[in-house]
């Protein structure tokens, strides 16, 4: 009986870890993007901007106004 219980703690121990990691891992999907510079963007980044704490993410043909931290075409 008691090692039923050890095992079925155990499972749910681990389950419950696993469901934690996914969660913590896809809080901010894009800090892993660099920074954009100013200007003409060669490949997918963030755009942020020099005084506030707003980004944007660009993509490869897009301009980083870095001032604001917004993209454009």
């Amino acid at each position: 009986m008691l090692k039923n219980i050890a095992i079925t703690f155990a499972l749910c121990s681990m389950l419950a870890g696993t469901a934690q990691a996914r969660v913590a891992g896809s809080a901010d999907p894009h800090k892993y993007l660099a920074n954009c510079p100013e200007g003409m963007v060669k490949a997918t980044c963030i755009c942020q901007a020099t005084k506030m704490g707003h980004y944007n993410v660009c993509h490869a043909g897009q301009w980083c106004h870095s001032f604001e931290g917004v993209c454009r075409p």
